[in-house]
């Protein structure tokens, strides 16, 4: 059971006990995501649908793991004695943990050779001469949840606030997100300054639902 904590900004018991929560998501997203970099036939490409899916799953389970926020699950942290910048910034943090350990299996299965291993013994005629095209498809996943988790956690957020803000709120992340989709094509074809202009423009986005979590996180009100 948790102490009482100190004022202190880093809770590594508040961590380790979100982290916990995310054991099944993170362990889902982990297993899903590897099989699918190891049996995929094909070039892997940063516009794949399945590792899309698969961040957006994880982080839609991160949401739901972490418990509604109207609940008493989550007001009995309250009665740890965390404030709610320090809930919310441990969500986070938990939240990268647990994406860099589901991604940690399929960047090993690219970096080491041993998908392109597997496809050789599965008589794959691209491969090995593909293998290095793939190097890079760990960063792209990153960048994939990276998008989908601060969209989750602002959406989850808005979930448990009033009906009016609760859809203000959805409608919002679901405009940014097409946008974001229709848009990314368009990133990399250009490797000029509109290149520049929407990844800056994604990074904005992305700090937009941090911070407007962050700002609707402490305005939400306890209820039994």
């Amino acid at each position: 059971m948790m102490k009482h904590p100190t004022r202190r900004i880093f809770q590594p018991a508040l961590l380790f006990f979100l982290l916990r929560k995310f054991l099944i998501p993170t362990g889902f997203t982990a297993t899903a995501l590897a099989l699918y970099t190891l049996l995929h036939r094909d070039l892997l490409t940063w516009h794949d649908f399945f590792p899309i899916f698969f961040a957006a799953a994880h982080a839609a389970l991160l949401a739901r793991s972490f418990g509604r926020f109207a609940s008493s699950e989550f007001a009995f942290l309250y009665t740890r004695g965390f404030p709610r910048d320090t809930l919310f910034l441990h969500l986070y943090l938990a939240s990268a943990l647990s994406t860099l350990v589901a991604l940690l299996p399929t960047a090993w299965l690219i970096w080491s050779g041993a998908r392109s291993g597997w496809q050789c013994q599965a008589n794959n005629p691209i491969f090995p001469a593909v293998a290095v095209r793939e190097y890079a498809i760990p960063f792209y996943d990153l960048a994939w949840f990276a998008v989908a988790i601060p969209a989750a956690h602002y959406t989850w957020i808005r979930l448990a606030m009033s009906a009016r803000d609760r859809l203000a709120g959805v409608w919002l992340v679901i405009a940014m997100i097409i946008t974001l989709l229709m848009n990314a094509e368009l990133f990399f074809q250009f490797e000029d300054w509109l290149g520049d202009v929407l990844l800056v423009g994604g990074v904005i986005m992305i700090s937009v639902w941090i911070l407007g979590g962050r700002c609707a996180h402490r305005d939400l009100e306890l209820q039994s």
